[in-house]
């Protein structure tokens, strides 16, 4: 990181930090408000072995996969402490400044909004488009959110499989049709883009079902 000048210090608040301290040549101010990003990819977590991004490990050199699948850096509770701390280090290049306007409570979605607007670009989803979305946890309904937003999906045209409907159901409406799980493949009609946002131990059995 050379000489503590891309380091940054904060007390964590769910995934919002304020800068506590700065290194030398760092924008960003003691006091400022900041999101941390977990992914720090191998050029800044380890500069010495990978100086530049042609030096980088393979998804991170140029024509990559990207930073999101680097095989030599660090992501935050995975392999190395995570945010839930009082204190920590962490890389400015990573670290995302909120505006004064946005409320805490808005700016700890930066980074899975990120991540759905990341896995958007690819799959170009249609206006007027239909979509399945898998899951109906917070990333599912983020990605209802953002559908609603980009490309003005109505509810009838994001259809929502998921657990729990009957505590779930107000916070799905106005933004997705619930689906069964058992009902999701027979499903009447083209799916222009199916969006799996479960993961975990039964990302096995859902991908396979965004695929059908």
């Amino acid at each position: 990181m050379g000489a503590g000048g891309d380091r940054v210090v904060g007390p964590v608040a769910h995934v919002a930090a304020q800068v506590a301290e700065v290194g030398e040549g760092v924008s960003l101010t003691p006091g400022q408000r900041v999101v941390p990003s977990p992914n720090i990819p191998c050029t800044v977590a380890r500069p010495g072995h990978h100086p530049t991004p042609e030096e980088a490990c393979v998804a991170c050199r140029p024509g990559g996969a990207g930073a999101n699948y680097c095989l030599a850096g660090k992501f935050l509770s995975s392999n190395t402490d995570g945010l839930a701390r009082t204190a920590f280090v962490h890389p400015a290049a990573c670290t995302v400044p909120v505006p004064a306007a946005v409320p805490e409570a808005l700016s700890v979605l930066t980074e899975p909004v990120a991540t759905i607007l990341a896995g958007l670009e690819p799959a170009a989803p249609p206006v007027e488009g239909r979509f399945l979305v898998i899951g109906n946890g917070a990333m599912g309904l983020l990605t209802a959110v953002v559908l609603r937003l980009l490309v003005k999906a109505r509810p009838e045209d994001v259809l929502m499989t998921g657990h729990r409907w009957a505590t779930r159901a107000a916070a799905v409406e106005g933004l997705a049709t619930p689906v069964e799980d058992a009902e999701a493949r027979a499903i009447a009609g083209p799916i222009d883009v199916a969006f799996e946002c479960v993961g975990g131990e039964a990302a096995s059995e859902t991908l396979a079902l965004a695929v059908d």
